[in-house]
């Protein structure tokens, strides 16, 4: 296992073929004990597949970075957040939304969020959002289309959000109004803590796809482009 990975790495895969039953049966039965308890642990078909997907794909960017056990150990820190216990200096996050499933992968703290692009819901804008977050919102959504090629700017703020709430470990225990971002410059405008984050925004990974991207880290290192996975 690299001790230190020069950036942070970045994977996306499309879950969608695992609502064929065989297919996620296999993939099931090849995860590692801690990703099938995990797994169980859920109800709703789909979210069964988002994990089962999102464990597939953690097991291929481990092996990616150097992980050679089939049964890693995984112990869980403060709140929860789990870290593998043989390689402390390698860190690890996931996130699903409908039918894709995101993992980041660093030798810093990090934290990645993906979200379906729907129908933006500005009441909970109001309620969790900065104010210089919500008048950005305003103004692009007073700009042409064509002065704007971006996903929508509420996702945009909330997968930072997520990101940002997964790296400090803090999860939702975090205020998502005591930080700010800027849209614009791609960057943290107001800071969570006393410590520095960094965002990359994967924006338009495959053409057509109505979802958004982020990643968070301390170190400002990511990778350009993420990694496309294929689940088989």
């Amino acid at each position: 296992m690299c001790d230190r990975i020069d950036n942070t790495r970045v994977y996306v895969a499309d879950i969608s073929q695992l609502k064929d039953p065989e297919l996620f049966r296999v993939l099931y039965e090849r995860l590692p004990e801690f990703r099938r308890r995990k797994a169980d642990e859920v109800k709703p078909d789909i979210s069964k597949i988002q994990s089962v997907g999102a464990g597939t794909l953690l097991m291929f960017a481990l092996k990616e970075n150097g992980l050679r056990e089939k049964e890693p150990v995984v112990l869980y820190g403060e709140n929860r957040k789990p870290y593998l216990r043989d390689y402390p200096k390698l860190h690890f996050n996931l996130s699903h939304a409908g039918d894709r499933v995101m993992c980041a992968i660093s030798s810093a703290e990090v934290g990645c969020d993906v979200e379906e692009i729907k129908k933006p819901n500005m009441k909970i804008a109001k309620r969790f959002f900065t104010e210089d977050e919500l008048l950005q919102i305003m103004e692009i959504q007073r700009m042409p289309s064509n002065q704007y090629p971006f996903p929508d700017p509420f996702y945009r703020i909330w997968t930072v959000k997520e990101s940002v709430m997964k790296v400090t470990g803090k999860g939702m225990t975090l205020s998502m109004a005591s930080f700010s971002y800027d849209l614009f410059r791609q960057k943290l405008s107001k800071q969570p803590d006393q410590n520095t984050y960094f965002i990359k925004e994967y924006l338009g990974i495959l053409e057509g796809e109505s979802y958004c991207y982020s990643c968070c880290s301390p170190r400002n290192a990511f990778a350009e482009r993420p990694i496309i996975v294929a689940l088989h």
